[in-house]
């Protein structure tokens, strides 16, 4: 299987700087605007002095992954199950209820569970996945 050029970049021996798709760094134009004009480089997620607001932020990006997975096909119910440890409580974690589609997932449907699996708090859906909680503790 033959694969494309641009699939992998590899710097060409001998020379200076880094491989991109339009070649080495050290051959890229002098005039070329620097960095710092468009800001301080790649966009970073927000922080948070209140853990609180830091909760509630990342339970929103779940959410999100999760109606990006139900819109994509991946919406199998008990098939997956993406979490996000409490930064609160950093020994719960955030998980999906039964009972709820990926695809219309929002931040209120979360349900969060310690690490045996005892409902704290969360949606008004309060089925869960235990298989995913033993999964996702890892070596608790």
């Amino acid at each position: 299987m033959a694969l494309h050029q641009h699939t992998f970049a590899q710097p060409l021996t001998g020379t200076v700087g880094h491989a991109v798709r339009s070649g080495i760094t050290a051959q890229q134009p002098d005039d070329a605007p620097p960095i710092s004009k468009y800001g301080t480089g790649f966009p970073s997620p927000p922080s948070f002095e209140d853990k609180r607001e830091e909760r509630e932020y990342l339970k929103g990006r779940l959410a999100a992954a999760f109606r990006i997975m139900g819109d994509r096909g991946f919406d199998e119910g008990v098939a997956g199950h993406p979490t996000i440890r409490d930064h609160v409580e950093p020994n719960t974690m955030w998980i999906n209820p039964f009972g709820t589609s990926f695809s219309s997932m929002r931040r209120s449907d979360l349900v969060r569970v310690d690490y045996e699996g005892n409902v704290l708090e969360g949606g008004k859906h309060r089925l869960i996945n235990r298989a995913g909680i033993l999964i996702h503790r890892g070596g608790q």
